[in-house]
């Protein structure tokens, strides 16, 4: 199988995640920051707990911790292909994953009102699966919670930090001749048929991919 690399970029509650997991069922090793992160404060460890307090304040884990936890995934999962869920996240990270191949970077574009909403109606089942309370219910029966982190002040602050990165990280990826678009307001469906479109253009059919370098400067 193809070791394809892909990007998804976009802000909480553009559906990227559930675009990635998707994809996992075809082969793919979904790569979330924020699952990494929420594992680290899982484990109980003193980088778990500055994390922890970090996410409940809606900032941004440091760096260091991203970068770590980031290319211990890429060397456990070598020879696979991989989309990068949430990451990179600022100009200095897309910098520093310039070293690693990168065959696509996808931005899901979608008004903040519609975010906002989203994020409203989201919930977590206790199999870590994800729901919308409007628009994808979960099953009658199912259990689910809502995140520590998700609060509508903290909504928002994420929201504003991903817009003040969000020019930076498309004219990098533009530069480099990476950038695709997906309209994320779209149902899930008609999402999903535009990755499927993206993904013929790399002519990835499990055994092959176009390989493709990038530029920091």
């Amino acid at each position: 199988m193809t070791d394809l690399r892909l990007i998804f970029i976009g802000p909480p509650g553009s559906g990227k995640g559930t675009q990635a997991k998707r994809l996992a069922s075809r082969g793919f090793v979904h790569i979330s920051t924020g699952d990494l992160l929420r594992r680290q404060v899982a484990a109980g460890s003193a980088e778990g707990q500055e994390v922890l307090q970090i996410m409940r304040r809606g900032g941004l884990a440091p760096d260091r911790v991203i970068f770590e936890l980031i290319e211990d995934a890429m060397v456990r999962h070598r020879g696979s292909p991989m989309i990068f869920d949430g990451f990179p996240r600022t100009s200095d990270q897309a910098a520093w994953l310039a070293s690693f191949r990168i065959d696509m970077a996808c931005i899901f574009e979608i008004s903040d009102a519609q975010v906002l909403r989203r994020l409203g109606n989201r919930v977590v089942g206790m199999d870590g699966a994800i729901y919308d309370l409007e628009l994808l219910p979960p099953p009658p029966g199912v259990q689910y919670i809502r995140r520590v982190d998700d609060t509508p002040a903290i909504h928002r602050g994420r929201l504003q930090n991903y817009r003040e990165q969000e020019a930076q990280l498309r004219d990098f990826y533009a530069r480099n001749k990476l950038l695709q678009t997906v309209d994320a307001s779209l149902p899930l469906g008609r999402v999903a048929e535009q990755m499927e479109t993206l993904l013929s253009r790399l002519r990835y059919d499990g055994k092959q991919s176009v390989p493709q370098c990038i530029s920091s400067s």
